[in-house]
């Protein structure tokens, strides 16, 4: 006799796909694809009165897993072999089976065990090491798992119990920690913290929120989080998104003023190269009339003494001849 409480084929469940202001969310849930399908078997309980056949293993009940319970399948007295079939209806896709036997609803006495001895140890990332008496499957995850068994990691973008908790704004995308959901290259733009879910602070912008935004917006130190464009434009003389390009007037401007400089300077030096190229040409002329002046002054001074002598000698003849005359007279 074979008996058997409930045969469960499940696979993953297309994703439901709800579309709302163009925000998807995803709901995947477990099906059980043999739920009161049709079935046959080749060795069913005679006496249908007493409720162990086939249709048992598809009712999708097994918490009552004695011979009295009603929910297990018994096969006729005798029968060395047994078959039992389900039509799905179709191809499917199937992510697992399970086959849920008949226990007389005696577990395991202690905790962490499974298996018909209570000899295999439950899978390592089951919630407080609890796990199904026949299958082995967890009766809870860990924080960061998923599965029948919890061996897989949480899918891109979700991380905590059950899977259930999405991901901040990691940089580039990224998926972050499956267990705690931190970000482990760090943040996109517009966030910060260690899960990147805190927006910037009024002020700062980019990655991390460490840049701060540009004094020459219209609206001093205010701009958008993500890229530093400011609020309402940039101030006279500005330019640019984030307002830190000096605008192409003000550049002609300044432009206009560095070149009108550097001409004053070359003028400037121009003249004082003709100044003294002007000097050092007149300078021998001034020196040879200085000389030829000097000489004239020595001739002049020359002469000068030379009348004085002249009259001197005139004034002492006449005075001899006056001299003369006088003694003629007198005798």
């Amino acid at each position: 006799m074979t008996s058997v409480s409930c045969v469960s084929v499940t696979k993953w469940w297309m994703c439901i796909m709800l579309d709302v202001l163009f925000l998807t969310v995803h709901v995947c849930a477990l099906e059980n694809l043999a739920l009161r399908k049709p079935f046959w078997e080749d060795q069913e309980w005679k006496d249908p009165k007493i409720g162990w056949r086939g249709g048992n293993a598809v009712d999708g009940l097994y918490t009552d897993r004695s011979a009295n319970g009603g929910q297990c399948v018994i096969t006729e007295n005798k029968a060395q072999t047994a078959t039992w079939r389900v039509d799905l209806g179709g191809v499917v896709s199937i992510s697992h089976i399970d086959i849920y036997y008949r226990t007389g609803n005696k577990g395991c006495s202690q905790v962490g065990v499974y298996g018909l001895d209570c000899n295999k140890p439950c899978p390592a990332n089951c919630q407080e090491k609890r796990c199904d008496v026949n299958m082995g499957h967890c009766l809870g995850c860990l924080s960061g798992y998923q599965g029948p068994t919890c061996s897989q990691v949480c899918k891109q973008g979700f991380f905590g119990d059950e899977c259930s908790r999405r991901c901040g704004n990691c940089r580039n995308k990224q998926t972050c920690h499956h267990i705690n959901g931190s970000c482990l290259n760090g943040c996109d733009e517009g966030v910060k913290g260690w899960n990147c879910t805190t927006e910037c602070d009024p002020g700062f912008y980019g990655k991390h929120c460490i840049h701060s935004c540009s004094e020459n917006c219209y609206v001093n130190g205010s701009c958008d989080r993500f890229y530093g464009e400011c609020e309402g434009g940039c101030k006279p003389g500005w330019t640019g998104i984030t307002c830190k390009q000096i605008s192409t007037a003000s550049e002609e401007s300044q432009v206009g003023a560095i070149v009108g400089g550097i001409f004053a300077v070359i003028v400037v030096i121009l003249i004082a190269i003709a100044v003294v190229i002007l000097y050092k040409r007149l300078n021998p002329r001034i020196s040879r009339q200085q000389t030829a002046g000097n000489k004239r002054t020595d001739s002049s001074n020359n002469q000068t003494n030379e009348d004085s002598e002249y009259y001197t000698e005139l004034q002492v003849s006449n005075e001899a001849c006056q001299y003369e005359v006088l003694k003629t007279c007198l005798k």
